[in-house]
């Protein structure tokens, strides 16, 4: 039994909205697809409190194929047993973060989704795959090689840098 889902005017319009933004900043691309996977929209935080919108693709299906990758995420205790001796904290979130890697080219038809105006592959890592998280760490790991790993800890797209005293913790910034 397939059940349709309805998806709202308003939704829609949100959807379109957001679709056309991804494409204009090339992190989507129209396709022909092989695969197709749902969109929706759920609600999300918004700096001003406004009601917001998070485009979210339904990988459930193509997730059940891919080999899981198995770069270790760090453990959120860990961090913030090491956040409790400093004085000075400040936290750098990446905006998009995994909309900032490239995703190879021959990984981009299991990405594809279908919306009215008709259907879109990712060419950055999308939210939503399994591999995602993971993959995006390790990305980050390399980039951020050379910090202090007493005084800066990476967790997926935040940076986060500590220090006991405000002139080093300034020059740990820059």
């Amino acid at each position: 039994l397939h059940i349709l889902k309805i998806t709202p005017r308003v939704h829609k319009q949100e959807i379109e909205k957001q679709v056309s933004k991804m494409l204009e900043n090339g992190i989507i691309e129209p396709s022909i697809p092989e695969y197709i996977s749902p969109v929706l929209l759920v609600p999300r935080k918004s700096i001003d409190n406004n009601k917001a919108w998070r485009l979210c693709t339904d990988f459930r299906s193509v997730n059940k194929s891919l080999i899981a990758d198995k770069f270790p995420l760090p453990r959120i205790d860990d961090i913030l047993d090491q956040l409790g001796r400093a004085k000075w904290i400040s936290v750098l979130d990446l905006m998009s973060g995994f909309h900032q890697i490239p995703l190879d080219e021959s990984s981009q038809n299991v990405t594809s989704f279908s919306v009215d105006s008709g259907s879109y592959r990712f060419t950055r890592l999308p939210f939503g795959l399994s591999v995602s998280p993971n993959s995006f760490q390790r990305m980050m790991s390399i980039a951020f090689a050379r910090i202090t790993p007493e005084k800066a800890f990476l967790y997926m797209d935040d940076l986060i840098v500590i220090d006991c005293y405000e002139k080093h913790h300034v020059t740990n910034l820059k």
